[in-house]
This record gives structure tokens, sequence and C-alpha cells, in this order.
């Protein structure tokens, strides 16, 4: 389970995501039993959004609620 990803700004434009999430990736498809991965990111963060798609992630009609208390 990763609850978050942030890579610094003078990391970024490394491919240090790509290669996080082809690792990832790999282990969830050797795992067998994973049959997905799945990315909550900020609606105004576009950013995040087009490197997830550059790495083959697409978006889905899912939208998040919640209750703080």
């Amino acid at each position: 389970w990763i609850q978050s990803v942030y890579v610094a700004p003078p990391a970024r434009q490394r491919g240090l995501y790509r290669a996080l999430h082809d690792e990832v990736r790999k282990r969830a498809l050797e795992e067998g039993t994973v049959v997905g991965l799945r990315l909550y990111v900020a609606s105004e963060n576009h950013r995040a959004m087009e490197v997830y798609r550059r790495v083959g992630m697409s978006e889905t009609p899912y939208r998040l609620f919640e209750e703080e208390l």
C-alpha cells in the first residue's frame, strides 16, 4: 500500500515516478492477485495527471466523498 507520492521539485523530470510505478506494477503482476493500481489526485494537479497518463493510467468516472470528524 502506497499512501502518497511526492517528488520534490529539484528531483522532478528525471523519471523517478515512472521508475517507482514500473517497479510497483512489476511486483503486482508477479504477485498474481493484484487486479489494478489506483491513484487519487487533486483535481487541480494537472501535472501529476499527465504523468499518470504517460505511464499508461487512465482517468475514471469515480468521485471521492468523505466526512471529516
